[in-house]
């Protein structure tokens, strides 16, 4: 199965060395990264990023400032959000073509700017989605509202960028969202290969996109444990003490154990000390799934890098030659869907001046061997990010409640209309 590099994981240049640690080098004036331009463009202006986010629902009274200038009303079925930013003036001016003149008369060199400058504005607003969706989370709960949700960068409309330093201030609109097309791949394979517990990993993708990451923590484990128990009915050739194997995790866990192994991963080339990366993430995502699922952990909106490398796990584990050929390839497909929407910059690309960084691991990848070493390494969830997982992700803890007021629950029966209204301001 051909390996997948990220858009982190190589310079575009032919030294061969990791993307974020060659060009770190300032001698080397022939290595480049993505959002270069706009990292190293000392010209900044100050401006306004406002959004908005539809919702079904009506919060009460969704008018918050949250840190990093960042602003909340919502106005009926739309939740308007305002961003105060300082960013590259080259930025601003290729965004800015589009409504210049009539996209008919923009040069294809004029086309390609604005194409290369829209992810970079997308990743502005996708970095503070986490923190309007644990807003909207709070609420959901809080007003016991069935239908709040939340949003994913595909939510997001009528982006306006508002240049605050000239002195009429001056606007520019980002068309978005732009409708994927579709993956011909997946279409093509689907007929042969199509599972229950390949459905259980589209869906938790779908989850990582909406930010509903207790979901997709789920569907994770849901899928993996209708693969191998459900679906292929692996069997573990020891046995332990009768009734420890009747329970499903302690099953799960062994039959991991036993499979997720050198010798049916030989084809791939991956090693014991590979897998053994696979193993424990698994064992931590487990973990993570039975706090939520048992003990009301919900987990932190910002630290999506467990959850990517937890959907990145199953994408691992399917390539074993337990699991049937054309299946293996139909989830392969949804491995180049899920990049090219996560890492190909349809969610937003960050502008990070690697210059600015510490180099310390400058090792070049010469074959197979090596890219697997960097794969893996990046595959792995670290001590660090489970200590932070640890202190950041809250279990909520069961508060002492007083009755509920008699005129309350005399009011409970009372006959609900959900026709619109329409009042004055």
């Amino acid at each position: 199965m051909t390996k997948i590099i990220g858009r982190n994981d190589l310079c575009s240049c032919k030294s061969g060395k990791k993307y974020k640690k060659c060009c770190m080098n300032k001698k080397d004036n022939s290595c480049v990264y993505v959002g270069q331009e706009y990292a190293e463009d000392f010209d900044k202006i100050d401006v306004v990023i406002k959004f908005s986010i539809r919702t079904p629902v009506e919060f009460n009274n969704f008018e918050i400032d949250l840190h990093g200038g960042i602003h909340v009303r919502q106005s009926r079925c739309e939740i308007c959000i305002s961003l105060d930013k300082t960013i590259s003036k080259k930025l601003f001016d290729h965004i800015s073509l589009l409504s210049q003149k009539d996209v008919k008369s923009l040069s294809n060199e004029e086309l390609q700017k604005y194409a290369h400058a829209t992810p970079f504005v997308i990743g502005y607003i996708r970095k503070v989605l986490p923190l309007i969706n644990k807003e909207i989370i709070k609420r959901k709960y809080q007003e016991g509202l069935i239908l709040a949700r939340t949003a994913s960068i595909t939510d997001v409309s009528d982006i306006f960028i508002l240049d605050i330093t000239k002195p009429i201030n001056d606007g520019v609109f980002v068309i978005w969202p732009n409708p994927l097309p579709g993956f011909p791949s997946s279409v093509e394979i689907s007929s042969y290969a199509d599972a229950i517990y390949i459905r259980d990993l589209i869906e938790s993708m779908t989850a990582f996109f909406d930010f509903n990451f207790d979901d997709c923590i789920r569907k994770v484990i849901t899928s993996l444990e209708n693969c191998l128990l459900i679906y292929y009915k692996l069997s573990c050739k020891t046995k332990k003490h009768f009734f420890k194997n009747c329970f499903k995790r302690e099953k799960l866990i062994k039959v991991v154990n036993e499979y997720i192994v050198e010798k049916n991963y030989i084809n791939k080339g991956y090693n014991e000390k590979n897998l053994k990366i696979i193993r424990q993430n698994i064992k931590y995502i487990y973990h993570i799934r039975n706090q939520i699922v048992h003990n009301q952990l919900r987990a932190n909106l910002e630290l999506y890098s467990i959850y990517k490398k937890a959907i990145g796990t199953l994408l691992y584990v399917y390539q074993g030659d337990f699991i049937d050929k054309n299946e293996q390839a139909y989830v392969f497909s949804f491995y180049l869907q899920f990049l090219a929407i996560d890492d190909g910059g349809y969610s937003g690309l960050p502008i990070i001046n690697f210059k600015d960084d510490v180099v310390e691991d400058k090792k070049i990848i010469k074959n197979d061997k090596d890219l697997n070493e960097r794969m893996f390494k990046n595959l792995e969830i670290t001590k660090n990010e489970v200590r932070e997982f640890e202190l950041k992700s809250k279990v909520k803890l069961k508060a002492e409640r007083k009755p509920i007021p008699d005129e309350i629950l005399r009011n409970l029966g009372e006959p609900m209309s959900l026709v619109p209204t329409i009042r004055k301001k």
